[in-house]
């Protein structure tokens, strides 16, 4: 008699574009990231899952995933939160042991950048969901001091002022700084040229300068329309319905 055998479904993953599928249909963006599709990250933003999953290898988080699942699952987010937020510190601290001869805040971000840079990053988006909103911006001003030259960060620290605090003016100069720099390597149409210019009409708006804003928030329609043929076009319908809620959130 033959044994009958049973197949667990495959594990499903989210994109950044909204689609769901195998991990290895994750699109071709470098920002990118195949979230699993389980009751703990399916309460997150794609980026925000992104940006803690990205801090730690597979190994890593295959330790701790269990406790994850089982503990947390349906657990309210600001708890979750906090659980990500330990994690990353950890992480943090465990990384700057490693330069016990060095001033540690140093010597990590030195011997890796990217990985020093991802953990602030995600560490400061934590403190920004739990309302911590003074060690948010210093997280972020934090990776704009270390690498001036990365508009990554400036477009980054841009759209938080913007959102969390009254400094409007130094807001929209890091978002004109940052989305000219977007568009020398992406392009204007592409979600961060939609982005950085959707940060400068909103420095603007609140900064009671109307009219400009105005025009400002017509580029931005004009970007979305661009993206139509492009290898973004896959973006269009989500940027076209996060720019109207954009724009019903701030009034215009």
């Amino acid at each position: 008699m033959a044994t009958e055998t049973t197949t667990l479904p495959a594990q499903l993953f989210r994109f950044s574009t909204g689609a769901v599928g195998p991990k290895e249909e994750v699109p071709d963006f470098p920002w990118d990231y195949a979230v699993p599709t389980t009751p703990f990250w399916n309460t997150f933003e794609h980026h925000k899952a992104r940006s803690f999953l990205v801090c730690f290898t597979s190994a890593e988080l295959s330790h701790f995933s269990l406790n994850e699942e089982i503990q947390y699952a349906s657990a309210p987010q600001p708890e979750k939160l906090t659980v990500l937020h330990s994690l990353l510190q950890k992480k943090l601290q465990a990384e700057e042991s490693k330069y016990p001869d060095d001033d540690s805040a140093a010597g990590f971000p030195k011997s890796d950048a990217q990985l020093w840079a991802r953990l602030v990053m995600a560490i400061s988006g934590i403190d920004q969901e739990l309302g911590r909103i003074e060690d948010a911006e210093h997280g972020l001003r934090v990776l704009v001091a270390g690498e001036p030259e990365n508009l990554v960060y400036a477009f980054n620290l841009a759209g938080f002022l913007v959102e969390n605090t009254d400094k409007y003016e130094e807001a929209r100069g890091l978002a004109v700084q940052s989305r000219d720099w977007v568009d020398g390597r992406v392009g204007r149409a592409s979600p961060q040229g939609i982005g950085a210019r959707k940060t400068v009409a909103m420095a603007s708006w609140k900064m009671g300068e109307v009219e400009r804003a105005k025009g400002e928030i017509e580029e931005v329609w004009q970007c979305v329309g661009e993206l139509k043929g492009t290898r973004f076009a896959v973006y269009e319908e989500e940027e076209r319905e996060g720019v109207r809620e954009w724009e019903a959130s701030v009034g215009v």
